[in-house]
């Protein structure tokens, strides 16, 4: 479990500092969150979290081959794209 929030000096919760990775910045800047991402790739979230903030190494190459193809699709092509993996994947 990753810590999301921390307990500031009067008890109240704050939220945790992330400037991003490249990758994770490039990927937002794009419109495309993890929770997609993770769904094109059939992984779980947290698992393409980490994989994005180098946690494993170096990006894998299959993320980063999807994040740049995102940025070349259309809003309605990413659409489809989702629908179409979602498809392929749960047969």
């Amino acid at each position: 479990m990753t810590l999301m929030a921390c307990r500031d000096g009067n008890g109240r919760f704050t939220a945790s500092v992330m400037d991003g990775t490249p990758w994770q910045v490039r990927a937002k800047e794009a419109g495309l969150t993890q929770r997609k991402l993770a769904r094109l790739c059939g992984k779980p979230d947290n698992t393409i979290s980490r994989q994005l903030r180098g946690e494993f190494g170096n990006v894998p190459g299959y993320l980063i081959a999807i994040i740049i193809a995102w940025e070349g699709y259309s809003e309605e092509q990413r659409e489809e794209w989702l629908r179409a993996t979602e498809r392929a994947i749960t047969v």
